[in-house]
């Protein structure tokens, strides 16, 4: 029966030493949780001091349309000259690049 009673006293001794545990590690999370609340009100006090040291002054300005033309002329020549961009066809780059259509070969 000695030995019942050791180790009872071992498990109630063990169980008293998780429960300080965990206190301790509630009480960390609690001060984290803290520090972190005060982190972002500091961040957002420091934000708002500095957005409050600009003075912003709103100006109106009228709008003038006025729509101008200019004739652009297209015209190229040479020999890699052309005007249709989208033309992908041919020694485009004018290297020696082998040009297969159609896959593989």
């Amino acid at each position: 029966m000695d030995d019942s009673k050791e180790i009872r006293k071992l498990m109630q001794d063990v169980q008293s030493e998780y429960l300080k545990s965990n206190k301790v590690k509630d009480r960390i999370i609690i001060l984290l949780i803290v520090l972190m609340f005060l982190e972002a009100a500091v961040f957002f006090g420091g934000f708002v001091w500095y957005e409050s040291q600009f003075e912003y002054e709103e100006t109106v300005t009228e709008e003038v349309t006025t729509t101008e033309t200019d004739d652009a002329d297209l015209s190229t020549e040479g020999d890699n000259a052309s005007i249709d961009y989208n033309n992908v066809e041919g020694n485009q780059y004018n290297d020696s690049a082998t040009h297969n259509e159609g896959g593989e070969s």
